[in-house]
């Protein structure tokens, strides 16, 4: 059985900084390559607490309430090389920590790596 505290936000109050795809093309012997890197930070996201006031969540898991989970920062790398009908590319993920208070494993950073090719 699913019970919330929160049903609807009659305010949220959001705050943050996002930086979005800086990216540098550039050719090389094995052909056209980038890189680029993206960012997004949460100052602030305050819901309300079901007890009158506000509470920020950036930084917690929010298995309690109606708010996703929220790190305060989310991060992606990216590298690429295109030459012809093949294609390379990398990207390193990066999510900052968060809290939570039931007990889960968390994974803080992955690499992710794909090729592809038209024959």
């Amino acid at each position: 059985m699913l019970q919330l505290s929160y049903l609807n936000a009659e305010n949220v109050d959001a705050s943050g900084l996002d930086i979005s795809k800086v990216q540098y093309n550039f050719d090389t012997a094995w052909g056209e390559a980038s890189v680029g890197f993206e960012t997004a930070r949460m100052m602030s996201y305050e819901i309300p607490n079901g007890r009158g006031g506000m509470k920020d969540v950036v930084g917690l898991f929010n298995h309690d309430n109606f708010a996703r989970s929220m790190p305060e920062t989310k991060s992606v790398i990216s590298a690429k090389l295109s030459n012809g009908d093949h294609n390379f590319a990398a990207f390193i993920r990066m999510i900052s920590e968060y809290e939570t208070t039931i007990e889960l494993l968390m994974l803080a950073c992955y690499l992710h790596a794909g090729f592809t090719s038209r024959c």
